[in-house]
């Protein structure tokens, strides 16, 4: 039970984390889709749970390396999350 709620706690810190970095990254670019904070969290939420909309992506090569970075943290935390259920 303390590994979920760990879990749930870093999970929250790296989505709140992340958009906000996202939207630090990607507002000031003349052709970004990430110009408010909804919208950073809205992309950051799609692709850590590997949803990936696709409405709105980051047009800047480190939005887009945040975004592979994301990838792997949110298939990360549903394997963490998934083996500590079954234990």
């Amino acid at each position: 039970m303390k590994i979920l709620i760990s879990l749930f706690i870093i999970s929250g810190l790296v989505v709140l984390g992340s958009g906000i970095g996202i939207y630090l990254i990607e507002s000031p670019h003349e052709d970004a889709q990430i110009t408010n904070l909804i919208d950073a969290f809205w992309w950051v939420s799609a692709t850590v749970t590997t949803v990936g909309y696709g409405d709105v992506v980051p047009v800047t090569e480190a939005g887009r390396i945040m975004g592979i970075a994301l990838m792997f943290v949110g298939i990360s935390f549903i394997g963490v999350f998934i083996s500590a259920l079954g234990a």
